[in-house]
């Protein structure tokens, strides 16, 4: 994966018990291709980045990149994440949607 996120947040609920729903852009703007560690992705964004890449999954460039989400701190469970990719000269956008739980990496015990 490589690319550079701009993300905005806004946590809702009582503070022992926090509800964070935000969504986050992929852009041009962010996109610094020198701090990027080498990889497959770094190098299809690199190798397409005039053509208007701005991420990468592996060697599959993107021209957009955007999710919504909506982060339950309380139980750790993650719902109503929508992601819309575009793939690099295909014309159709993609979208996806997922429902996380129990994200043991957001786990303070684990």
């Amino acid at each position: 994966m490589a690319g550079a996120v701009t993300a905005v947040f806004n946590c809702q609920g009582p503070l022992d018990a926090p509800v964070f729903v935000g969504s986050g852009i992929v852009s041009r703007k962010s996109l610094s291709i020198s701090g990027m560690p080498p990889s497959a992705a770094s190098e299809a964004v690199m190798q397409n980045k005039e053509a208007g890449a701005v991420a990468a999954f592996d060697h599959i460039p993107f021209s957009h990149v955007s999710a919504n989400f909506t982060f339950n701190l309380d139980n750790c469970v993650s719902t109503n994440i929508a992601i819309i990719l575009a793939i690099l000269e295909v014309q159709e956008l993609a979208t996806v949607s997922l429902s996380l739980s129990k994200l043991s990496s957001l786990d303070a015990g684990g």
